[in-house]
């Protein structure tokens, strides 16, 4: 089975996060899902998720602490899901690749039709973590 790294952004507005829906012509398509793609080679995860929201949203993000790293298994790929807090810097995230967006409380992450990868985040973001500050570190 083919195995790729994927990153994601929690951008947040307020007490609102942004969700993203596939496009009918994507794999797992109109499900909702954090912003993000795939890493490429020789590439870190910050640096992709910067080019990721840059060719998806059309806007500058500074990207924060990790979230989370979250494994997960789909019948055709397994994927590492790495997220990340992010911080809109230049521009305002319209859809070039997406269905939708949504922004949502993270009260209402859970009521959406989310890809099974991103669930354990939206799970732990509906716990309440923390919005995060800075951008080195670990995170958790």
């Amino acid at each position: 089975m083919r195995s790729i790294r994927v990153t994601a952004a929690v951008l947040r507005r307020g007490e609102y996060i942004l969700l993203a829906k596939r496009s009918a012509q994507q794999s797992r398509p109109l499900l909702w899902e954090f912003p993000g793609g795939k890493v490429e080679d020789g590439e870190d995860d910050r640096s992709c998720l910067a080019r990721e929201l840059q060719e998806e949203l059309g806007i500058e993000a500074r990207i924060g602490e990790k979230i989370g790293l979250f494994p997960f298994s789909y019948p055709d790929i397994s994927i590492e899901l790495a997220v990340y807090e992010a911080e809109i810097i230049r521009g305002e995230p319209h859809p070039r690749e997406h269905h939708e967006l949504a922004w949502v409380t993270a009260d209402d992450l859970l009521s959406f039709q989310l890809a099974e990868a991103d669930f354990p985040a939206a799970e732990l973001l509906a716990r309440g973590v923390p919005e995060q500050t800075g951008s080195e570190g670990e995170g958790r």
